[in-house]
């Protein structure tokens, strides 16, 4: 996983935020995030980038995504491959 961010952007790494929007014990979701700087915003744009790898009732793993766990902060945008899926599917 991983931002492409134009040349001349003004951004920062933030892994405190992408780990703070995994749920404890989460083994399966990615996540990374990223503050821009742009003088032409009052604040700082946060984005972060959410990666949920689809798990199958055949698979032995867990779904350990919880949405409860991404920010709502100000500025700041979730974005990514949820893998939305229903076992009904299977």
């Amino acid at each position: 996983m991983a931002f492409l961010v134009r040349e001349g952007v003004q951004y920062e790494d933030k892994p405190d935020m992408a780990t703070a929007a995994l749920a404890l014990g989460d083994v399966t979701t990615k996540c990374s995030a990223i503050k821009i700087h742009d003088t032409r915003t009052r604040t700082p744009i946060t984005l972060i980038n959410v990666y949920v790898p689809p798990v199958r009732t055949s698979d032995s793993r867990n779904q350990g995504f919880n949405p409860d766990f991404l920010p709502g902060l100000p500025d700041t945008f979730i974005l990514g491959d949820f893998s939305a899926h229903f076992a009904t599917w299977d």
